[in-house]
């Protein structure tokens, strides 16, 4: 999605959200719960995984901020 440069659309994330709660709850009441074995995965956790392989960039001063910044909107404007 274009706002907020979100890979999946809001109601998705939410829907993955109730689905993880209520497996948490229903794993809550089983005896593998009680000895912490066997938790599920979290959908929202795969999906932020997906996120997290994106680049990160680190600047050490403001002004390499600024000057990356300034090439990302120059870019931007070009492409359209």
């Amino acid at each position: 999605m274009k706002i907020g440069d979100q890979l999946l659309p809001t109601n998705t994330l939410l829907l993955a959200g109730i689905a993880d709660r209520l497996s948490l709850l229903l794993w809550s009441k089983t005896k593998e719960a009680q000895k912490g074995k066997n938790r599920p995965s979290l959908i929202l956790d795969n999906f932020q995984e997906i996120k997290s392989n994106e680049k990160v960039l680190i600047f050490d001063s403001s002004e390499e901020f600024e000057q990356k910044r300034k090439e990302i909107l120059q870019g931007k404007r070009g492409e359209d």
